[in-house]
């Protein structure tokens, strides 16, 4: 900790190996670092478990050894480590292995996790990151918003002006909803022209009030241009009362925005909870 904190990585440190999933699914780290002999849990079987698991088989792992063989070596790849360290450790071996991996990590992901075109995260990405995210709002009964963005005339700007135009008009909307949304919400591109964004923590009123202030802000900056009217609609749903996986929640906030559309202007639109279907 004393080595690392200082050049600006954060680090959590778990005392109660009961609490490793817990910790990992709240934290999401980037970097996994294992003693290879804990109190509770063996440092190579833990390691085995996490590859195995379906959410994080892909983070990186490092194991602390202090006496070191080849066969435990070859355990150790065996298991799915990416490297180890031997104990005592010293800082510059630490330092140099840890921003390795990291540096690694953060390549490998910005070229298997964002979309190319608009630099927010892909579908792949940010369908792992929301249902973690649902996860949360299960243990923590918080609220979640699950919410679709449509650029409404794309396909008359690539037919009218070509599709350098309609990419740089998709470039740019995804710079702007990268700078206005929270570090902590997900904002990924679905394909063509379909935006999706995730808010933990906000109701469905909340966000709904979160895109229209943000809607306003990407209407006024194509508003300059003068080639064509863009328009922009927007789906709300709410975790759990519009749906309790993504899947449904999908349909819900898809429902919602095709009744934004047919308005023909820029709003945004929440979902229909089953409870107000019903009602009607």
């Amino acid at each position: 900790r004393h080595f690392l904190q200082p050049l600006g990585v954060q680090i959590i440190t778990l005392e109660e190996p009961d609490q490793f999933w817990e910790q990992l699914e709240a934290t999401g780290p980037d970097l996994l670092i294992l003693d290879l002999d804990m109190p509770q849990f063996n440092g190579i079987e833990l390691c085995q478990v996490v590859r195995n698991d379906r959410i994080w088989h892909g983070l990186p792992i490092l194991l602390l050894c202090e006496h070191l063989d080849s066969e435990t070596i070859h355990r150790i790849y065996q298991a799915g480590a990416d490297d180890y360290i031997f104990k005592p450790i010293t800082k510059s071996e630490l330092v140099t292995r840890v921003f390795h991996r990291l540096e690694r990590t953060k390549l490998h992901r910005s070229l298997g996790e964002t979309d190319q075109l608009t630099g927010v995260a892909n579908r792949r990405q940010s369908t792992i990151e929301f249902n973690r995210l649902l996860r949360l709002s299960q243990r923590y009964h918080q609220p979640l918003c699950y919410a679709l963005l449509d650029l409404n005339n794309l396909k008359q700007v690539n037919e009218q002006f070509g599709h350098v135009m309609g990419d740089r008009m998709l470039r740019r909307l995804g710079q702007i909803l990268r700078q206005k949304f929270r570090s902590e919400d997900i904002v990924a591109r679905w394909g063509g022209k379909e935006f999706f964004i995730g808010m933990y923590g906000l109701n469905r009123q909340a966000g709904v009030r979160r895109l229209q202030e943000i809607l306003e802000t990407v209407s006024e900056e194509f508003d300059d241009c003068d080639l064509v009217q863009v328009t922009f609609s927007a789906g709300v749903a709410e975790y759990p009362e519009d749906g309790t996986d993504i899947e449904s929640l999908y349909r819900a906030a898809d429902e919602a925005i095709e009744r934004a559309k047919a308005t023909g202007q820029d709003c945004v639109f929440p979902a229909q909870s089953l409870a107000g279907k019903i009602s009607q």
